[in-house]
């Protein structure tokens, strides 16, 4: 009959609940997105593109995505910065 909803429904409904917990869980690790963002904004505001040079090349991963974001914030940050000194 259409429209029926049994109990495998259900059970497929929350197997696919759970596993979008579990994924949402360990695909969000703040802790170490905010450590790359940090050391990405250190080598951008010191100007240390040793490491961004490496990752141009290589682009590996989404974590180093916050890598990259903190560096340039940190490049942006000490240009202004040396704006601010000039005028």
């Amino acid at each position: 009959m259409a429209g029926e909803f049994g109990t495998d429904d259900i059970i497929l409904i929350l197997i696919l609940s759970i596993t979008g917990i579990v994924m949402y869980i360990f695909g969000s690790r703040h802790i170490v997105n905010s450590d790359q963002y940090k050391k990405g904004y250190e080598d951008g505001y010191n100007g240390n593109n040793e490491f961004m040079s490496c990752i141009e090349k290589n682009y590996f991963g989404c974590l180093m995505e916050y890598y990259i974001q903190g560096y340039y914030a940190g490049e942006r940050a000490k240009k202004r910065e040396l704006e601010e000194k000039l005028k």
